[in-house]
């Protein structure tokens, strides 16, 4: 059977196991972009987003990275564990832009390693 798990940039299963830092960062969606201020961390390889409306959300290398309509679409009260990538490998991806599908909302976001 297929692991649900988020793979690394060697298509390795991860295995979630715990938190990184002191708690969940929460971001505000809005009917434009949102993009993290600080890159996550380099120990973490994926993140878990909770988001309590439907959002667009896209992964990038830099805090200029945009979420649009025609991205990814999560959907509200679901927890999603994304893998970020290896910060050796230009697969690292530190920032996601979110981005509300129709009203805004709250996203939390955890880092995990």
């Amino acid at each position: 059977m297929t692991s649900r798990l988020p793979r690394d940039a060697n298509k390795n299963p991860i295995g979630i196991l715990q938190y990184v830092g002191d708690g969940q960062e929460v971001n505000a969606t809005v009917g434009s972009n949102a993009v993290n201020a600080t890159a996550f961390d380099q120990g973490t390889r994926a993140i878990t987003i909770t988001p309590d409306v439907d959002i667009y959300i896209r992964q990038g290398a830099s805090a200029s990275v945009t979420a649009v309509g025609s991205k990814h679409k999560l959907k509200a009260d679901f927890p999603y564990d994304i893998a970020i990538g290896d910060p050796s490998t230009q697969d690292f991806m530190p920032y996601v832009a979110i981005v509300a599908v129709n009203t805004a909302g709250k996203v939390f976001i955890s880092e995990r390693a």
